[in-house]
């Protein structure tokens, strides 16, 4: 039912020029980004020149999905495992509460 709320919000963010992606950690060749138009759960992209995951930061970091390599992936988790309390903050920033 709101499936399409959510794209004429994008469309709107498009040509607004407002699909800001600020990256909130950048280690090893990971990116991880947070972007302005989101949604909730709160959730981190991560994308390296491989590939990209998608995790929800809540009570305990949860992957969502992934085309990274299955190194890149554990060492993405682990980043943001030692770094929760960082994302989480920079996703309140960007968001809100």
């Amino acid at each position: 039912m709101f499936g399409g709320y959510k794209i004429i919000s994008y469309l709107c963010g498009v040509i607004k020029n407002k699909t800001d992606m600020p990256t909130v950690l950048e280690l090893f060749g990971l990116k991880f980004i947070i972007f302005t138009l989101e949604h909730q759960p709160p959730h981190v992209h991560v994308r390296s020149a491989n590939g990209e995951a998608k995790f929800i930061i809540e009570e305990e970091v949860q992957l969502v999905k992934s085309t990274l390599k299955s190194r890149e992936l554990k060492l993405a988790e682990y980043i943001l495992e030692e770094n929760i309390e960082h994302i989480r903050n920079e996703w309140k920033r960007i968001h809100g509460e």
